[in-house]
């Protein structure tokens, strides 16, 4: 245990009005910094399109994007008159990033690690990333709340694992992997955080290896179960096994080399690559594909795939200067482009959690919790090496798991702390000698 556990573990009733009150607060933020009120700007355009047209040209045939989130808009389209959908969404889901810290405290009422539980929920209530992406009505806020609960329930069954070991933590490890199913629906690159998930469960569970072996495996099924649905769907649809037809256009968006219209800034790390390796002949090579890229008509998976075709004619083309643009979108995702202050924030948190992963893995206690943070930090990272330097793709990678280990570290180096003061002589009953009489 890394603090004395809640007694008694609160109420339904104080989590919920936990939650309430962050959603209040964090609502009048976006009110106060004028985020809410304002039109649909980036992805919100098109998860808003795909959402209201659901049904009417069912929209989400192409696979361009996983249902999840446009179903919610969809909902919400359904319930509401439609200039009223986007400031709905954009409410929602910083209702949705406002449960997370209540399901910390939830979790610090009944795991073996309360006080890790107790400043999880103190960072999650406070920590200003989770909430800025909130402020969109885009799939980032139910991301963030998926996979804090993907993340809490692993925790669980690790921890039934330990009390029981002949009994396999099935329920936790179940609701896990549908966690994991959810943010797959949500986003597609979302699913490579069930590698470093499963790892810190292999880690934390005391369980014989056979067993570890087959709550994994309830684990993946129960997120196949929840994904099977929509790849079949999509492949009816496209006639291919796919999650979504977004990734060879990401991946053209990460060679640089065009912007599929979402450039025109001269600053950015894009248009300075593109001035500092010119190259006239594949600019004519790009420019002969736009009316391809652009078009409106097209099938989204033959355009996906002539995305895909020509980013990787790019990379054997030219594979120094994309590994180098590719370490630099890496560098930009963690903050060390150092433009201002959200940067500076930005690469020392980076640089803090990482020493503290380091330092974790020399911990018995805590190289479960940094193997994960160090694999969900690589999964951002190659992210941003093959896709976009985008920092939504960082805060979803990076910060959870960084701060839930910077979290379990304070609990252990408090936990050290009570047993030495519990320890040592002066404290211990009768510690103190009397004083000599006269």
């Amino acid at each position: 245990m890394l603090l004395t556990a809640l007694q008694p573990p609160p109420s339904v009733r104080s989590l919920l009005a936990c939650s309430g009150l962050l959603f209040l607060g964090w609502t009048l933020v976006a009110w106060l910094t004028g985020a809410l009120g304002v039109p649909a700007d980036g992805d919100e355009i098109d998860y808003l399109q795909r959402g209201l047209t659901l049904v009417s040209n069912d929209s989400l045939a192409d696979a361009y994007r996983p249902p999840l989130y446009p179903l919610v808009i969809w909902s919400l389209g359904q319930l509401l008159p439609q200039p009223l959908v986007l400031d709905a969404a954009r409410l929602l889901n910083i209702l949705l990033v406002s449960i997370v810290p209540g399901l910390w405290l939830w979790y610090a009422g009944r795991s073996p690690y309360p006080g890790a539980g107790l400043l999880m929920a103190l960072f999650s209530a406070l920590w200003p990333p989770f909430y800025l992406y909130a402020f969109n009505a885009m799939a980032e806020a139910p991301s963030f709340l998926f996979w804090h609960g993907a993340i809490l329930l692993t925790l669980l069954a690790a921890a039934d694992a330990e009390r029981s070991s002949r009994r396999p933590p099935l329920l936790p490890v179940t609701l896990a992997g549908v966690c994991l199913g959810l943010l797959g629906l949500l986003k597609a690159n979302n699913i490579l955080v069930a590698a470093p998930l499963a790892l810190m469960f292999w880690l934390l569970s005391p369980q014989p290896r056979n067993r570890r072996l087959r709550a994994l495996a309830l684990m993946a099924a129960a997120a196949m179960l929840v994904v099977s649905p929509w790849l079949l769907y999509v492949k009816h649809h496209t006639g291919q096994w796919r999650v979504t037809t977004t990734g060879g256009i990401n991946l053209m968006l990460g060679s640089g080399r065009y912007d599929f219209g979402m450039g025109g800034d001269p600053n950015t790390l894009q248009a300075r690559y593109l001035a500092a390796h010119p190259s006239a002949a594949l600019e004519q090579e790009v420019q002969q594909r736009i009316p391809v890229f652009d078009s409106t008509t097209l099938p989204r998976d033959f355009i996906d795939d002539q995305a895909r075709e020509m980013a990787l004619d790019i990379w054997r083309r030219y594979p120094q200067v994309q590994r180098h643009y590719g370490l630099l979108k890496v560098l930009h995702s963690f903050g060390f482009s150092l433009r201002g202050p959200v940067d500076y924030v930005t690469a020392g948190f980076f640089l803090v959690a990482t020493l503290v992963a380091l330092a974790g893995l020399w911990s018995r206690a805590l190289r479960p919790l940094a193997v994960m943070h160090l694999g969900c930090t690589l999964c951002g990272a190659l992210m941003a090496f093959f896709f976009l330097p985008n920092i939504r793709f960082k805060t979803f990678y990076f910060d959870t798991t960084g701060l839930l280990l910077i979290a379990h570290a304070l609990g252990y180096v408090l936990l050290q702390h009570r047993r030495r003061r519990r320890d040592h002589p002066l404290t211990q009953k009768g510690g103190l000698s009397a004083p000599a009489a006269g």
